[in-house]
């Protein structure tokens, strides 16, 4: 049996896939870079699950925008958008409970959450449109 490599130089997503060098990438699903402390490079490893995350109500129809993982609560962070008013929630992946963090009709996500991360028990995330911002996480 032959062995084949492939080699992943970086993901370049601000190009047209036409003109992609080889070993670029446009986006990974389901996986994550492993034994980054190991040299140069690393290993993408596949991620074994994946878990289905319905929106909770909140009594209006909502957007579900961005979000993170939240490491030190083992818990996913959603942003979502609705009609009148803007949510940040918190699933903890052992319990399957969602607690709300953050109900807003003043801030406004009105593009995607490009970037968002937990730093201690900060949440800090930004979009296309506002400045960096951080809002408490209780724990």
């Amino acid at each position: 049996m032959t062995s084949q490599t492939i080699r992943f130089e970086k993901m370049n997503s601000d190009i047209d896939p036409k003109f992609l060098p080889e070993g670029n990438y446009i986006s990974a699903v389901n996986c994550r870079p492993n034994n980054l402390n190991a040299g140069a490079g690393f290993v993408l490893e596949n991620i074994p699950s994946t878990l289905a995350v319905t929106p909770p109500s909140f009594g209006q129809a909502v957007t579900r925008i961005g979000g993170c993982n939240d490491y030190k609560r083992t818990s996913i962070i959603a942003f979502y958008r609705g009609s009148t008013r803007q949510f940040i929630t918190s699933l903890n992946v052992n319990t399957q409970t969602e607690t709300i963090i953050l109900i807003s009709s003043v801030l406004d996500f009105s593009q995607q959450i490009t970037h968002a991360g937990v730093l201690d028990d900060d949440l800090f995330f930004i979009d296309g449109a506002n400045k960096l911002r951080k809002v408490n996480i209780p724990l």
